[in-house]
């Protein structure tokens, strides 16, 4: 059996794009900061060049090698950095400071409540996830983070 070929598009411009896979596509795809990316197949690809025409030669859309998926992010935390990063302030503030999802935050700060952490390092925690997503996960949930009952 013969492996497909695919090509890879991408946006090349800072705003989201729109893409169509055929002519008269209803649906299609937008291309935005956090799925920059398109594939096509070979058989496929005469008709989203076709669809995409003004885009591939207004440079909106450029073809590209196949994206590399192993990208570093801060986000990924594992238990044991995170068992690390909540006894040391200096880093737990570098790390909070370069994180930009809640989930990291959140298992930072489930981290120092059950190593027993200072009150002054789960409210820095804290400080963050109130940035991120404007409430607390005892705010979210409705539970007591000190009891883990309802309120």
């Amino acid at each position: 059996m013969e492996e497909e070929q695919l090509y890879y598009f991408k946006k090349n411009v800072s705003y989201p794009v729109g893409v169509r896979f055929y002519v008269k596509d209803p649906v299609g795809k937008t291309l935005t900061d956090n799925d920059p990316y398109v594939v096509v197949e070979k058989k496929k690809l005469r008709d989203f060049k076709r669809a995409n025409k003004i885009h591939i030669m207004g440079g909106l859309i450029v073809e590209t090698t196949e994206p590399d998926l192993d990208e570093e992010t801060p986000n990924v935390i594992t238990d044991e950095q995170a068992e690390t990063i909540v006894k040391n302030i200096p880093i737990l503030k570098k790390t909070l400071s370069q994180l930009t999802s809640d989930a990291p935050v959140v298992k930072l700060l489930e981290e120092a409540k059950l190593q027993g952490r200072s009150s002054k390092t789960i409210a820095l925690i804290q400080e963050k996830l109130i940035e991120l997503v404007g409430e607390t996960p005892a705010e979210m949930r409705g539970v007591s983070w000190d009891t883990q009952g309802e309120v």
